[in-house]
């Protein structure tokens, strides 16, 4: 947002395995993320963005993370996140206990929403994006994909008969999002985020019935417009960029066949489709089904 040149270094998880050497020595307790600012290394989020709020000013609508309309959104945030928590990453012993999650966190959307609907424009703190945009993207993000696959719930969108229009404000300021390429560029998939969240969270644990099914096959399987983390074209790939990705694929194609579910040739065939695609622009149309194996690489 705010056109500043950086360079990210990816890390590995602990949940996912060691953590890099290299890593540990700038920051010993392994901690994600971090910043290196000016030789100082900054960790926690919130942290991050004061740092850079320090260095080079806040966003334009001038609000920091100190702003007393900030913090409020902040707290807000918090309570949505530990309603997440609460619902998606314990297993309820009842269904009584299941609606009853359920419904706490659908309270604490109706808070997000009572904000969202005090102002003017779709974001938090009215027409202009603000910081407090950016303290709700991460998470917000996660819960719209995580409980659409395990608890057939549409953060965006409506009921499982399609009659009553909820979270509308919410559903606004996705959208709104949506249009800016900062989010854009850097906007995930419900595949990756379902699949990516259970080691990190410890655990996520579905609702079984029969309407969360249908939305989790749709998620594993497509169609892939039905899901609104697909729905737009995204940010246009440049020349250069799907090169780039080509590249990548092509050397590490060995890899990235032998941990796919898919049958190998199978697997291989489609990828070189979509290297085909990447490096010509000509349609170069992949073996049937296996679009829900290059669906897994993302």
């Amino acid at each position: 947002e705010k056109q500043l040149p950086y360079r990210v270094e990816k890390v590995t998880m602990f949940c996912y395995g060691q953590k890099e050497a290299w890593y540990k020595n700038i920051v010993p307790n392994g901690m994600l993320p971090a910043l290196k600012l000016d030789d100082t290394i900054v960790t926690e989020s919130d942290d991050i963005i004061s740092a850079l709020e320090s260095s080079f000013g806040p966003l334009e609508d001038g609000r920091s993370m100190f702003d007393p309309e900030v913090i409020a959104m902040r707290r807000l945030e918090r309570l949505l996140f530990r309603a997440w928590c609460q619902w998606l990453c314990y297993p309820a012993r009842s269904q009584r206990e299941e609606a009853q999650n359920k419904a706490a966190f659908q309270r604490a959307i109706d808070q997000v929403e009572a904000a969202l609907e005090q102002t003017p424009g779709p974001y938090f703190l009215g027409d202009t994006f603000s910081v407090a945009d950016i303290v709700f993207t991460p998470y917000v993000e996660r819960m719209n994909a995580s409980l659409f696959y395990y608890k057939g719930y549409d953060m965006r969108g409506s009921d499982p008969e399609g009659k009553d229009r909820k979270n509308v404000a919410l559903s606004r300021w996705f959208d709104a999002m949506e249009t800016r390429e900062t989010y854009r560029g850097t906007q995930s998939d419900f595949h990756t985020h379902c699949h990516d969240l259970p080691p990190q969270m410890g655990g996520c644990y579905e609702s079984g019935d029969q309407w969360q099914q249908r939305c989790k096959a749709l998620v594993d399987e497509g169609p892939w417009d039905s899901v609104h983390s697909e729905v737009g074209e995204g940010v246009p790939a440049s020349p250069f960029d799907s090169t780039i990705a080509a590249l990548r694929v092509m050397r590490h194609r060995e890899s990235i066949v032998s941990v796919n579910p898919g049958a190998d040739d199978v697997v291989d065939e489609a990828l070189r489709c979509a290297v085909a695609r990447l490096l010509t622009g000509e349609s170069a149309p992949p073996p049937p089904g296996s679009s829900k194996f290059l669906r897994y690489i993302r």
